[in-house]
């Protein structure tokens, strides 16, 4: 859920990013075809990794590049929501995409015997994770739902300050029922970072 966050960011901010996307789509489902064949031909696994290597590199360093602009301003937001608290974002790539695109090949052909085993790609930017951290453990096993929220409120607001920097333009924001799960000061703390935007339509079922 949180690479398809980034993915859809990215997306609507660079439409090159969105064609790497769907080649790498397309390239993950020509190898799971490959490796569920009982005998495929090594010379086509090796141009099909070739393909997975290059775009993975380029999906991965784009998300990467992402989660670096998304940090700070995250950060930043879940503190004025919460008055402390250190939210950040970490990806962990599952192939060397620091390193090169050869090194991401070498990877693909040792682990292509599991991958045949199994069926399908074992490596690529679709297994990429992305995590949410509050002061340095996972949001998902340590934090409470109203910290869940806002983090995700937190997030959402940093996107919009990026898409913001890139298009130059304050996006809209629509807002469904923000303040289930949190109190009246952090609530009256989000309303007033939305009412600071330029355009916001917002439903509630809470009173004033």
């Amino acid at each position: 859920g949180r690479r398809r966050m980034l993915d859809i960011l990215a997306s609507q901010a660079d439409r090159v990013y969105l064609e790497a996307l769907k080649r790498h789509r397309g390239t993950v489902r020509g190898l799971n075809a490959l490796y569920k064949q009982p005998s495929p031909n090594t010379a086509e696994l090796d141009v099909w990794e070739q393909q997975l290597a290059v775009v993975s590199f380029e999906v991965a360093a784009r998300r990467r590049e992402l989660v670096e602009i998304l940090r700070e301003p995250m950060a930043g937001f879940y503190r004025e929501l919460f008055g402390g608290g250190g939210l950040t974002l970490r990806m962990t790539c599952s192939l060397p995409v620091e390193d090169s695109v050869d090194a991401c090949v070498d990877v693909l052909k040792a682990s292509r015997p599991q991958a045949l085993k199994q069926g399908f790609v074992m490596r690529g930017a679709h297994r990429d994770r992305v995590e949410v951290l509050l002061d340095g453990r996972s949001l998902e096993s340590h934090a409470s739902q109203g910290q869940t929220k806002g983090a995700y409120f937190a997030w959402k607001l940093a996107e919009g300050a990026a898409l913001k920097y890139v298009t130059g333009s304050e996006p809209l924001w629509l807002v469904d029922d923000p303040f289930s799960e949190m109190d009246r000061q952090r609530s009256l703390a989000l309303l007033e970072m939305f009412e600071s935007r330029k355009q916001v339509i917002l439903t509630t079922p809470r009173d004033a």
